[in-house]
């Protein structure tokens, strides 16, 4: 997309280039685009890689930690639903290719589980992976991880999205 506005430039500004050839015309096009082009596979290239290395960093932590049982983890948050936080510590486990006990409830999102590096693929696995273990229909749906701070944090977002998902199916059935 950035390489196409980058050449509608190009096109523009060889408008004004009134003693160039079709071919030096096109060549001025064509420059901004290819430079537009580069630098955006570029950018990508350096986040994707940024990507990789925090959830090798990230997974590596949580490998070489204890194990917490459910029981222990579901009494950190009793003012949730036990069957929720369940099923977002497993999907956060599989996100990071680790064992469910090695998801603690002392967990910080942004400074253990790096949700700032890997979101939103983080966010958007785990509420996929929960809406398929409850057999809610996949949908697009709005996600706020802004004063999130823990996995309890998360799962009471992942509450506010099933609400909605529930709201709009009963809302469409009238």
């Amino acid at each position: 997309m950035i390489a196409a506005v980058a050449f509608v430039f190009g096109v523009i500004g060889s408008l004004f280039a009134t003693g160039a050839t079709l071919a030096e015309r096109l060549m001025i096009s064509i420059m901004p685009a290819a430079i537009a082009f580069v630098a955006a596979l570029l950018l990508f290239t350096r986040d994707r890689a940024r990507h990789s290395a925090a959830l090798h960093e990230v997974r590596k932590v949580l490998a070489a930690r204890d194990d917490v049982a459910d029981q222990d983890f579901l009494a950190c948050f009793p003012d949730i639903d036990s069957t929720l936080l369940s099923q977002t510590r497993v999907a956060i486990a599989e996100f990071f290719g680790v064992s469910t006990e090695k998801i603690h409830p002392t967990d910080r999102l942004h400074e253990d589980l790096r949700l700032g590096t890997l979101d939103p693929d983080f966010h958007s696995f785990v509420v996929y992976q929960v809406l398929s273990a409850r057999m809610v229909e996949l949908r697009p749906f709005t996600f706020r991880t802004a004063g999130m701070a823990d996995v309890g944090d998360l799962a009471k977002e992942i509450q506010r999205v099933l609400d909605r998902l529930s709201k709009s199916d009963r809302g469409s059935t009238r």
